[in-house]
């Protein structure tokens, strides 16, 4: 209950700090529409994305109310962040430093979720 209660993170730091040092191809910060959807707006016409939703470490209360209003787990990505707050997109070759600047300036981790097809 506690997670519903916080308040969100400000990547206002991690964006300007990336975006002196990688090309940063997109950007979704993840709000009401779910990660598909705020994911998709931002990808160009003609390509495609493939989330590996197994790679992303959903929240505990995320889990809670699927289960307590026993929904389909397309449905929740769909209309909840799942606990990703922030999808960077960026050539493979910047993860490092992406996940070290996270981890520095957030106290977070990143994580490989997916690629532009």
């Amino acid at each position: 209950g506690n997670q519903l209660l916080t308040t969100h993170i400000s990547y206002l730091s991690l964006i300007r700090s990336l975006a002196k040092e990688i090309q940063i191809k997109g950007m979704a910060h993840i709000t009401g529409g779910g990660l598909y959807d705020n994911t998709i707006r931002i990808i160009p016409k003609g390509l495609s994305i493939g989330i590996d939703y197994d790679k992303i470490d959903v929240f505990p209360v995320f889990k809670f109310i699927q289960k307590t209003g026993n929904i389909k787990t397309e449905e929740m990505f769909r209309v909840f962040n799942m606990g990703v707050g922030l999808v960077i997109i960026s050539d493979e070759k910047n993860f490092r430093q992406i996940h070290k600047m996270s981890r520095n300036l957030l106290n977070k981790k990143a994580v490989i979720i997916g690629k532009v097809k």
